[in-house]
């Protein structure tokens, strides 16, 4: 009768240690999942972007960010169109780093943007850049557990 009793100690043990060790496997599996989201975000929201293509591009920002990337579509010209149709491969993104702040809710991607028409001012045409950074914003939503992209204005290269 001991022998039982204690052989089911030790499977409680047991049981308890593996229990403990799949929830902290979990736990960063979870903290994983967010980060390749907020990556899957950033790169959508980029490639989109900075190919002009602002209706995709609007799907991954906060509902307060629309209002920018509509502005930035609507400074583009017939000239623009036509210099990027002349383009031969399209813009990509290089996520070089993440910064994520204290609180978790918050982040900075640093981007390198390469093969892209940078718009100009009013008036100019575009131009092309083989390569610049620029930071890109986040917060992340609680309420659909996903990262957006989180513009204050129109996103400027960083110098």
């Amino acid at each position: 009768m001991n022998t039982i009793h204690q052989s089911n100690k030790r499977l409680h043990g047991v049981l308890f240690v593996a229990l403990l060790g799949m929830l902290v496997f979990a736990a960063c599996e979870f903290h994983v999942g967010s980060s390749s989201q907020l990556k899957r975000e950033v790169d959508s929201f980029a490639v989109y972007y900075f190919n002009w293509q602002y209706h995709k591009a609007v799907r991954f920002v906060s509902p307060e960010s629309e209002k920018w990337v509509r502005y930035v579509a609507s400074q583009v010209h017939q000239v623009d169109i036509d210099l990027l149709r002349q383009k031969e491969q399209p813009a990509t993104c290089e996520i070089l780093s993440i910064d994520y702040a204290d609180n978790d809710s918050s982040a900075v991607a640093h981007v390198a943007i390469n093969n892209f028409l940078r718009m100009d001012t009013i008036g100019r045409a575009a131009s092309f850049v083989a390569s610049a950074d620029y930071d890109i914003p986040l917060v992340f939503d609680a309420e659909t557990n996903q990262w957006k992209v989180s513009l204050q204005g129109t996103l400027r290269e960083k110098r």
